[in-house]
């Protein structure tokens, strides 16, 4: 059963929600001819699910690869309606480790977490729940709040 949605915007631009709810904008290299937009979104719904992951940038390497070598086309760019905030407190995380001189390494296993990911982290490559949120931040002698914009 496919679980991740598609709409296509116009021939050359596809929106994906994922089974998270997460929404990504793909942008193909060429115009998608109408005889072919409904098999490209299927293959690509399909492709979400397969590759789903807490690591975005991975899952959309996976997706993008999928495409190439399935279908023989790609995408030029895409964007993620949650992109921003991640790389936001990301690098907030990364200022906060660099104020208390500590190794991302250091962090990262205080927090219980594994080096590479918490790298991820930081950069906003990665999606994580409040509770590893938490865990950084009481690393970090901080807290988690809402505030307002």
């Amino acid at each position: 059963m496919i679980m991740s949605k598609t709409n296509y915007k116009d021939n050359k631009t596809l929106v994906v929600t994922d089974l998270s709810g997460e929404q990504y904008t793909l942008v193909f290299n060429i115009p998608i001819h109408e005889t072919m937009q409904y098999s490209i979104a299927d293959f690509l719904a399909k492709s979400f699910d397969k590759h789903f992951s807490d690591d975005k940038s991975s899952m959309i390497y996976a997706v993008f690869c999928d495409l190439q070598m399935n279908v023989g086309i790609t995408f030029a760019s895409w964007t993620s309606d949650k992109m921003e905030e991640r790389i936001r407190i990301g690098h907030r995380i990364k200022q906060l480790r660099e104020e208390k001189n500590m190794p991302a390494k250091d962090v990262a296993a205080l927090a219980g977490l594994h080096a590479a990911n918490f790298s991820r982290i930081e950069a906003g490559k990665f999606s994580v729940g409040l509770d590893i949120i938490s865990k950084i931040a009481n690393v970090l002698g901080a807290r988690v709040e809402i505030v307002k914009q």
